[in-house]
């Protein structure tokens, strides 16, 4: 009898809580349900927290934009070194080889 008691009262708490919640979504002209996702959550965009996969995406752009500014400095640092190799090496002088034509 107790344990039927305690049931009653439980369902009647939960039904006064949502029809407390109904109530207040009814007669508020803008009342949404908080936003519990993540990435759609202002207050969670504002610190910068993101969701799991918005945040791999971010990481990744991040580290292909790391990658080509390493490639390119590289690109770069190696056509340096043949633009060197160039005018350090000493070009022949074909004047000298005469090509004989039977």
């Amino acid at each position: 009898m107790v344990v039927l008691k305690l049931l009653f009262l439980t369902i009647g708490l939960l039904a006064l809580a949502f029809s407390g919640l109904a109530i207040k979504l009814l007669l508020n002209k803008n009342a949404k349900f908080p936003e519990h996702r993540i990435g759609h959550n202002k207050e969670m965009r504002k610190r910068k927290i993101y969701c799991i996969n918005t945040q791999d995406r971010m990481e990744q752009k991040r580290y292909l934009k790391e990658q080509r500014a390493k490639l390119e400095a590289q690109r770069q640092a190696d056509a340096e070194k043949y633009l060197i190799y160039q005018k350090n090496t000493e070009k022949p002088d074909l004047s000298q080889i005469r090509i004989a034509i039977d």
